[in-house]
């Protein structure tokens, strides 16, 4: 779903940082960003239901670290991108907030086109599986769709064998009673009309999975329709030629 916002969510507690983090944050492409010097505020922003796409969080805190922001922010939203900024000191830390679902980590002092990189990686991770859950979606309505054809077909086709069926016991019956031999079943144009409504849908079934193009289908309709109406003929008004 391109051009959909992504919230991000900015933390740490020294202010100059924080401001140069949400500065490049907001380069993402119809980003949304929240930045927070404070740790506490940033869990109970979370903890109240704000869902954020794409976080950039210190560490190394006072009073919540970044690895419970990260556990915070996947409670409310398993598919958020969680980046940890760290100092070279904290490599364990952070290679430990990545087992526990964190996207990355970035050491300080960091390169400002560095950050900026790892944000689009980011947001074009978020924006590539909207698009895969918004197709996937329109595969899901297709096959619903499909299937209740299908349903209606097999409904229709059952509905016509029960009136066949009937009809030809009825043929029975009178004949018994008459001690005549039972009569052919005579194909009707209602029956006709029948087996072409169930050809079309046939057709129509295998138009919608892709199996027949369109030319095929706008061919083999014809024919349906020829097979059962006949031919189209000329119309005497507008064919000089055709014959009163």
């Amino acid at each position: 779903m391109p051009g959909t916002q992504l919230h991000v969510l900015v933390v740490d507690d020294d202010p100059i940082i924080l401001d140069l983090m949400a500065s490049i944050a907001q380069s993402v492409p119809n980003g949304s960003v929240t930045a927070l010097e404070d740790s506490q505020k940033a869990i109970e922003l979370i903890q109240s239901g704000k869902k954020f796409d794409l976080v950039l969080t210190d560490l190394m805190m006072p009073d919540h670290s970044g690895l419970d922001i990260l556990r915070e922010v996947l409670k409310t939203n398993p598919n958020s991108l969680v980046t940890l900024v760290t100092g070279y000191g904290d490599l364990e830390d952070a290679i430990r907030a990545i087992e526990s679902g964190a996207y990355g980590y970035i050491h300080k002092p960091f390169r400002r086109e560095e950050l900026a990189l790892i944000l689009r990686n980011m947001s074009e991770k978020i924006e590539l599986e909207r698009q895969i859950k918004a197709l996937q979606h329109q595969l899901d309505q297709q096959e619903q769709f499909i299937t209740h054809l299908a349903t209606e077909l097999q409904g229709f086709r059952q509905e016509n064998q029960q009136l066949r069926t009937r009809w030809v016991q009825s043929g029975l019956e009178q004949a018994g009673k008459m001690g005549q031999e039972p009569p052919t079943p005579k194909v009707t144009q209602a029956d006709r009309d029948q087996q072409a409504a169930q050809d079309l849908a046939d057709l129509a079934t295998l138009f919608g999975e892709r199996r027949i193009s369109d030319s095929e289908f706008k061919n083999v309709r014809k024919k349906i329709l020829n097979r059962v109406y006949g031919e189209p003929t000329a119309d005497p008004e507008q064919d000089p030629d055709a014959k009163t």
